[in-house]
């Protein structure tokens, strides 16, 4: 469920239903480094619930694959969670009737509920208090607070920030569920996603490329050839 605030009259918070197409944790695994691997296995392993902690903390530079990872997360995940991605997390955070319509999105107590809140640096950064009001303490309330209290709740924030620029109170250890830091690709490990999707595009040695400019290379490389 995709949510938002309708702000015709009269104002309420609502949601569309739309399907995906997401890829098994197998199929996107050469798409990222090891160490994105070996911090997310558990959270793919068969008959995973959570126990501790319910906030799941996903950082790292613009273009490795944040988005597309949260997809194959919701697939393996899909029989026993359901999703509402956040559009307006401003207003979500801002507004009580929201937040708790959202919160309350799965019909069936049993199951979970994963609220997906991306590019949220304004929400989590160190500043986060004067920037967005109440948004930051709401957010810690729903994870560890009254308000998420006795819920199959958990939250998902992406940031495009570095870890030691977000705001103390969300990334201290224990905290987390799962906090995971997305790194650009090796000239190695990008050269593996090149031939696994069939290209003769090559990264130089020694080079950085994040998954979106490994797949540029790509691109520009087709067309090159065509030209």
């Amino acid at each position: 469920d995709f949510w938002s605030y309708n702000k015709q009259e009269p104002e309420y918070p609502s949601s569309v239903k739309r399907d995906l197409y997401a890829e098994d944790y197998e199929e996107i695994g050469l798409n990222y480094n090891r160490e994105v691997l070996d911090s997310t296995e558990k959270l793919f392993e068969k008959g995973f619930r959570p126990e501790n902690g319910k906030l799941l903390l996903w950082h790292g530079v613009p273009g490795t694959g944040k988005t597309y990872f949260i997809r194959a997360l919701c697939q393996a995940w899909k029989e026993w969670c359901d999703y509402c991605y956040i559009v307006d997390s401003e207003k979500f955070f801002a507004d009580a009737a929201y937040m708790n319509a959202a919160m309350l999105n799965s019909r069936d107590p049993d199951r979970w509920n994963l609220l997906i809140i991306e590019d949220a640096s304004e929400l989590i950064s160190t500043s986060a208090n004067k920037q967005s009001g109440q948004g930051l303490s709401r957010l810690l309330n729903i994870t560890e607070g009254m308000i998420g209290q006795g819920l199959n709740l958990m939250v998902m924030i992406t940031t495009n920030e570095d870890i030691g620029e977000l705001h103390p109170a969300v990334s201290r250890p224990g905290r987390c569920l799962n906090s995971t830091e997305f790194k650009a690709l090796s000239s190695k490990e990008a050269n593996k996603v090149l031939r696994k999707i069939g290209s003769s595009a090559k990264a130089e040695k020694g080079e950085e490329l994040t998954l979106a400019e490994t797949y540029s290379l790509h691109v520009e490389h087709e067309n090159n050839r065509d030209d």
